[in-house]
């Protein structure tokens, strides 16, 4: 692997692909729960990476790395329990 499929880079890619999914799951899915539960859960992943490599988390003391990963998985699933419920 070349040295620019490294580090960031390598995290923009997987970014612009899970979006790439997430439209995909909106466009062709035909159960819309369903499709919501995907791009929810895909959102939740992009965030966290998104806060683990951009925001320097990874470098963070382990509890805080809990509190995020808590704090998004709780976040997601009161989205998801609100579009269903609602």
């Amino acid at each position: 692997m070349t040295k620019i499929w490294k580090g960031p880079t390598l995290i923009w890619a997987v970014l612009i692909a899970l979006t790439i999914i997430s439209i995909f799951s909106a466009e062709r899915l035909d159960d819309f729960n369903l499709a919501m539960i995907a791009i929810f859960g895909i959102a939740m992943v992009k965030t966290y990476l998104v806060m683990i490599y951009y925001m320097e988390v990874l470098h963070a003391a382990r509890h805080w790395k809990i509190i995020y990963l808590g704090w998004t998985i709780a976040a997601t699933l009161l989205m998801i329990l609100g579009h269903i419920g609602g």
